[in-house]
């Protein structure tokens, strides 16, 4: 950063420019009113790094020429030059410059055309156009000692004529029109003549009537050549027009084999690794990245190369894109910035030569880092084209393997990338000595969904009773944007609700909105249906309540929302299930169970005949799970412990989801063994979960009629419902045959809703455990 001063010749002193930067000319900022385009001025700079100015004065020079010149700060602990612009922004001023000359020329040239239009410079005098002025002349001058042009019939022509009182008649050069005079030296003019005018001119001559025939109008040869001229005129505009309004600067001839690339030099980008919730593994593997930037002898004296790129992979929305901000905030050396959409255009080769040009600006600003956003956009695996043909994107694909690692070494640019698709990506740009480091950014967990919370929670008036640790409890699987979406829905609706601070319920209805969508207040069930949607929400979370080693009951819900009617929220009792993404066979198979206790509980109350489509959804989702038992967990004791690859294994050249739709690697025996293993998973939870329902009728009749007066039931509820009759849990003998065993699947039941022991006597698995014992 530098100041640029210029000596003020009408003051006597120094005047501010402008605070440089590489971003922006200086015309544009410049608060000097006393300096015009082509005033010689002097120029001297002070450091903003260091304080120091030039030991001379720069010689006197034009003010628009001041973007071509550079200096380097005479401090030699001063680690930056100041350069005054980049190739970039100077090709981009230039541009301007044409523009505006090019406004000018054309404007000149319509003015010229203008004047030329009113040059009455002829080599003959036209009495037609006189007549034109004559005629408009009396008409605002009454005055005016022009003769009057009157018009005539033919008739009255011929009759005026044959009177004697016509002295002269002279016709035009294409004898259309014709100005009679009269003795008394009036004139009438007939526009109107018949084809042939050979009788007329006769009939003039026969009663001795002056005739004479006008030359044709001839005008001056600059007005000739500028109406030769006018014609293209409008197409040049529109040509114009069209490549400013539509196409945009950025497709100009000289600018599309030019990087888009966003350039920061600027020390402070504003986003630090402090500024980063959670993360803590993430931000040290980067932290290394930055040191190799900052500091590269420390790691060359031990023999240490610098990594030539860093792939960041992981969900949508977990910082990926925050973090490499935080790279370039921590780094303090050049920035590039480039999605990797923005290297392919409409033409062929542009990809490729956008590459080059990124490249060798990073190489005139070593040591930088270059940051290509949605990287899938250009590195997906080549050869998966239909046409097969020569592709653009494998192309750019290819220069830009050939600038990573290729014949020519780039020292001191480290390549930085992020996407969400990494199974996608090509293996040439994966390997080591390219992308040398794979950072996996993952879903937050609880305590850094807590940080998360926090951070986006200032600036927001939060009441004093809400519990971040609670919500972030409750958002499992949320992503860093889902959870700055959450604050920002719950701001809304405390405004809309005209409450001073954001409370829990509105955090807690803001997640329900993001979950399942508006509630629906115009949309009302009548008694049967909303009796039939209470029995279906109570099958499920009563099934879940008594399975075991499974999720908490949350909160259950009828109140119809999006495209579901009712809904019953689990939260997960151990966080490093969905944070290790390992989950047991019971949990699955209890997960089938809770899936069909809504279908089962309408069967139950209502009868096999009343049962409706709303558990659709359900049976898509217990089918996928069982199938993936079978085919990918090895819990199929038919099967096997294999994995069953769907996949056909073909080269992609349709694509790779067309190559993955055909199974020709499976027999039909096989198809038929997963298919039968798939419903047997399914009939056995459908069979435990009818027997849960059916032995805790009594409390789904109670459940039911809660949700049907209150429309929602929360975790407490439940509990106290639980404990205050007898419950008959899931037969675990089919779960387990070891009596510890048993023992121990019944604790995990009480344990997960604190069930008072006195109460608990009366649960009948005690007998069967003792029994099982003995």
């Amino acid at each position: 950063m530098a100041l640029l001063f210029a000596y003020d010749p009408y003051f006597g002193k120094p005047c501010f420019l402008k605070k440089h930067s590489y971003q922006n000319s200086w015309k544009r900022e410049t608060s000097c009113t006393h300096i015009r385009a082509f005033d010689k001025v002097r120029l001297f700079y002070y450091c903003c790094r260091c304080g120091c100015t030039p030991s001379a004065s720069r010689p006197r020079i034009s003010a628009v020429v001041f973007q071509l010149y550079t200096w380097k700060c005479p401090n030699n602990n001063c680690k930056k030059d100041i350069v005054e612009t980049n190739d970039q922004f100077e090709d981009k001023n230039l541009q301007e410059n044409g523009r505006s000359i090019l406004k000018r020329i054309i404007l000149a040239f319509l003015l010229c055309l203008l004047t030329a239009s009113f040059h009455k410079s002829v080599t003959y005098a036209n009495p037609f156009r006189q007549s034109r002025s004559f005629v408009h002349s009396r008409k605002i001058n009454q005055k005016s000692t022009a003769p009057s042009v009157w018009s005539w019939r033919y008739s009255q022509l011929l009759k005026a004529v044959k009177q004697g009182q016509v002295m002269r008649v002279m016709f035009s050069a294409d004898q259309s029109q014709l100005i009679a005079i009269t003795k008394d030296g009036a004139r009438y003019k007939l526009r109107a003549l018949p084809p042939h005018t050979s009788n007329l001119i006769e009939y003039l001559a026969k009663h001795k009537v002056d005739v004479v025939i006008l030359p044709r109008y001839k005008e001056s040869g600059l007005v000739y050549f500028l109406k030769g001229l006018l014609f293209p005129i409008p197409f040049v505009l529109l040509l114009y027009f069209l490549q400013k309004s539509l196409l945009g600067s950025s497709l100009a001839p000289f600018d599309l084999q030019r990087s888009n690339a966003r350039v920061s030099l600027r020390v402070y980008v504003g986003v630090t690794f402090q500024d980063v919730a959670g993360y803590d593994n993430v931000k040290v593997e980067l932290q290394e990245v930055v040191e190799f930037v900052r500091n590269p002898e420390t790691f060359s004296q031990v023999g240490a190369k610098v990594p030539r790129g860093v792939i960041l992979e992981g969900p949508p929305g977990t910082g990926k894109t925050l973090l490499a901000r935080a790279v370039a905030g921590e780094a303090g050396v050049a920035f590039f910035s480039i999605a990797g959409s923005e290297f392919v255009e409409m033409f062929v080769g542009v990809g490729a030569s956008r590459v080059r040009d990124l490249f060798a600006q990073a190489k005139r600003n070593a040591p930088c880092v270059i940051f290509i956003d949605e990287i899938d956009a250009v590195g997906r695996q080549r050869g998966a084209g239909i046409a097969g043909g020569n592709d653009e994107r494998e192309q750019t694909l290819n220069q830009l393997l050939t600038e990573m690692d290729g014949f020519d070494e780039n020292k001191g640019i480290i390549v930085l990338a992020a996407t969400n698709r990494s199974d996608i990506l090509d293996r040439a740009l994966l390997r080591a000595g390219r992308f040398d480091r794979r950072i996996v950014i993952d879903l937050p967990d609880m305590n850094t969904r807590t940080a998360i919370l926090k951070v986006h929670a200032r600036g927001k008036a939060l009441d004093s009773f809400v519990q971040l640790e609670n919500i972030a409890r409750r958002t499992p699987g949320f992503s860093g944007a889902s959870l700055q979406n959450l604050m920002n829905e719950a701001a809304i609706l405390a405004a809309r609700r005209d409450h001073q601070r954001i409370m829990e319920e509105d955090l807690e209805d803001a997640l329900d909105r993001i979950l399942l969508g508006p509630e629906k207040k115009q949309f009302t069930f009548n008694d049967y249906y909303k009796r039939l949607v209470s029995y279906h929400e109570a099958g499920h979370a009563l099934v879940g309540a008594l399975s075991p080693n499974y999720d908490q009951v949350l909160k259950i819900s009828i109140v119809p929302r999006g495209s579901a009617g009712g809904l019953t929220f689990f939260s997960p009792i151990d966080e490093s299930r969905v944070e290790t993404g390992l989950y047991s066979r019971q949990y699955l198979e209890s997960q089938l169970a809770v899936g069909l206790g809504g279908r089962i509980a309408e069967e139950i109350v209502f009868g096999e005949d009343q049962v409706t489509t709303g558990a659709a959804n359900d049976f898509q989702h217990v089918t996928h799970i069982a199938r993936q038992m079978v085919t990918k967990f090895g819990m199929s004791s038919i099967l096997g412990p294999i994995y069953v690859d769907q996949s056909s294994g073909n080269h992609p050249f349709l694509g790779r989801e067309f190559a993955l739709r055909n199974n020709v690697y499976l027999s039909g025996e096989t198809k038929l063994c997963i298919d039968q293993e798939v419903t047997r998973l399914v009939e056995q939870a459908y069979r435990r979960a009818r027997k849960v329902i059916e032995n805790n009728r009594r409390l789904l009749d109670k459940l039911a009629n809660m949700l049907i007066e209150q429309e929602t039931v929360s975790s407490e509820e439940l509990q106290l419902l639980l404990s205050e009759d007898e419950v008959f849990l899931m037969d675990y003998e089919e779960l387990a045959q070891d009596p510890k065993e048993i023992s121990d699947l019944q604790n995990d039941i009480w344990q997960k809703y604190n069930f008072i022991q006195p109460i608990l006597e009366n649960i009948s698995m005690h007998s069967k455990i003792d029994n099982a014992e003995k």
